[in-house]
């Protein structure tokens, strides 16, 4: 998060002492309500654990379960809705089984409790809907970066840094590669309609982002649920000449380097 919010966000971890840990009597299995979800497992551990200790310094709590324990995957709960936690003020994160330990999974639930991204993956047919380019997908298989598009709303891109483009007009945009450093514009964002807009950046392979150099174009449409496809890639360019069109606009690139 250090990385890619460019150094303007970061997580400090303290690790509860061993006095603190939550255990509960019965199955994990007998906590999950009606709809099979882990809400009520999480809400009685953060229950039990407030009770014990003052969580107020804290922006998240995590739990995580000893690694032969398979009922379960990992999931992100926030406290905004009053939902998951006893005093819907902490934002949690459930990790279980084989994903204990797994970095990329411990930062794809951080995205969901503490920032409030969606999966871009679909829930019941596991489709990428991003094509791996965002750590919000299948955390086994997606990028560990995330789009501009989820740095924009976490206010790491500023205002400044993204070019809107009306989609009436032909426009020559530089952008920079969206890992850079440097207060160039890292975005083009194309208005198509109230709720829906195509968003186009430069990424590159870093220390923490395994892709092939390219310019990607997605659909981001606000009206639609997590895990049902908010954000859809368009098309992946990678060489001078490369060109996507959709949704009524035409991409090109014209200079690489």
């Amino acid at each position: 998060y250090k990385s890619v919010s460019y150094g303007r966000a970061g997580i400090d971890v303290s690790f509860a002492d061993a006095s603190l840990w939550v255990t509960l009597s019965g199955t994990a299995l007998s906590r999950m309500d009606r709809n099979q979800t882990k809400t009520p497992l999480v809400r009685e551990a953060i229950g039990i654990l407030s009770s014990r200790t003052n969580l107020a310094p804290y922006d998240l709590v995590s739990f995580v379960t000893g690694v032969d324990s398979r009922q379960f995957g990992s999931e992100g709960f926030g406290a905004g809705s009053g939902t998951y936690a006893t005093n819907a003020r902490f934002p949690a994160t459930l990790d279980t089984g084989e994903n204990v330990g797994k970095w990329r999974i411990i930062a794809h639930e951080i995205g969901h409790a503490w920032l409030g991204y969606q999966d871009l993956y679909g829930l019941t047919n596991w489709t990428q809907y991003v094509g791996g380019w965002d750590l919000m997908e299948l955390p086994e298989s997606a990028a560990s970066e995330l789009i501009s598009w989820h740095r924009f709303l976490s206010g790491w891109i500023s205002d400044s840094l993204v070019r809107c483009v009306s989609r009436t007009q032909v426009t020559t945009n530089f952008i920079a590669p969206l890992s850079s450093n440097k207060e160039t514009a890292k975005s083009i964002v194309v208005k198509l309609g109230s709720n829906t807009a195509l968003v186009i950046e430069r990424r590159m392979p870093t220390e923490f982002d395994a892709v092939t150099d390219s310019v990607i174009v997605y659909l981001v449409d606000t009206s639609i649920a997590t895990g049902a496809g908010p954000i859809r890639l368009r098309g992946a360019l990678t060489k001078v000449g490369d060109q996507v069109t959709t949704d009524g606009v035409k991409i090109s690139i014209i200079k690489m380097n």
